[in-house]
């Protein structure tokens, strides 16, 4: 398990001043490779070794380490992000990362759903750049067995979000990267399906009330309710898919850190097979399935997401119903391919 202690007793539970720096503050993960939140592929941990101070004539043992509460993993994991520096910018925020989901059954899949393993390689032009488009990678299909099957009758109407697009793109297997139609022109992106910009993500609060209430008014622009129904889209964009600065993105952790229903879940793998610390929120529009982030608060890094089923339908608690793994993300000066 990661050390937290110590890094919990550096945080400040105290919200971040209000209004962040400038726009050319140095960026989340700008300019650098890394996973999730720029952070190495090898995920540092440390042992849990526990040192019992022993006086001459004296048997009593060390006090025991007091175990870290899901809050107290998400503050660590922002202060580990607010000290994180490097380039403002590049052609492409680019993010890579490895999904497995279900399929419905329809037309490309059949008459009944299976479960997909793909890559999503996403390049959101910044300045200079051309277009936002993403590149997706089959690495094949899987039957749902008839429990599966049956199971997937719980899945509410707004859970984890199906992507039509892979369908087609899985349809005869695994298979080469396709380019998928552009997502959007030049500097705009998605929060949900609302659209945003550059500036406007850039002129985010890093107090964490006020950033709820920006991101809820942006969405209610939309008619696409509040963080309480599309948190399970939203979030995760934030934390992980969006190009934010990085006292921007400690304040989206902050904001996390108190929304009810968080609490910790342990060391959890990925499914890139690395361990992390992983923080369950409930709630955030799902009934049978909640959010599992894995992340790692030394380095600030958001490893993963997964929607894990909560016992009460058909699923056993604790099934990994959906996941995501970030391979990289940070800003990048080449252009995808056939650019």
């Amino acid at each position: 398990m990661i050390d937290l202690m110590r890094v919990v007793g550096e945080t400040d539970e105290s919200p971040s001043p209000s209004g962040g720096g400038t726009a050319s503050s140095p960026g989340w993960g700008r300019g650098r490779s890394g996973v999730g939140v720029g952070v190495p592929l090898a995920l540092a941990v440390t042992g849990a070794a526990v040192a019992v101070a022993l006086s001459l004539g004296s048997s009593a043992p060390a006090p025991r380490p007091e175990t870290p509460s899901g809050r107290d993993i998400l503050l660590a994991t922002a202060t580990a992000v607010d000290r994180r520096t490097g380039p403002a910018t590049g052609r492409y925020w680019r993010v890579v990362k490895i999904g497995r989901s279900m399929l419905p059954a329809g037309r490309n899949v059949g008459a009944n759903p299976v479960e997909v393993r793909m890559r999503d390689d996403i390049w959101l032009a910044g300045p200079g750049g051309r277009r936002s488009v993403v590149y997706r990678q089959c690495f094949g299909t899987r039957p749902l067995t008839p429990a599966e099957r049956a199971a997937h009758l719980d899945r509410p109407s707004r859970a984890w979000p199906v992507d039509s697009a892979a369908a087609p793109i899985c349809a005869a297997g695994s298979g080469p990267a396709v380019r998928n139609a552009d997502l959007t022109a030049a500097a705009d992106y998605r929060l949900a399906d609302v659209a945003v910009s550059p500036i406007w993500l850039d002129h985010l609060s890093t107090e964490p009330a006020v950033l709820r209430r920006q991101v809820e008014a942006k969405l209610a622009t939309a008619q696409q309710g509040g963080l309480g129904v599309f948190g399970h889209v939203v979030l995760p964009q934030l934390t992980s898919d969006l190009p934010l600065r990085p006292e921007i993105r400690a304040a989206v952790l902050r904001m996390m850190a108190g929304l009810p229903g968080v609490r910790a879940a342990g060391p959890v793998r990925d499914a890139l097979g690395r361990t992390g610390e992983g923080v369950v929120i409930s709630g955030l529009g799902l009934t049978t399935t909640e959010l599992r982030w894995i992340v790692d608060p030394r380095g600030g890094g958001v490893l993963g997401v997964q929607e894990v089923a909560t016992g009460r339908g058909r699923r056993p608690a604790g099934t990994v119903v959906a996941e995501k793994a970030y391979v990289s993300a940070g800003w990048t000066n080449d252009a995808p391919p056939g650019d």
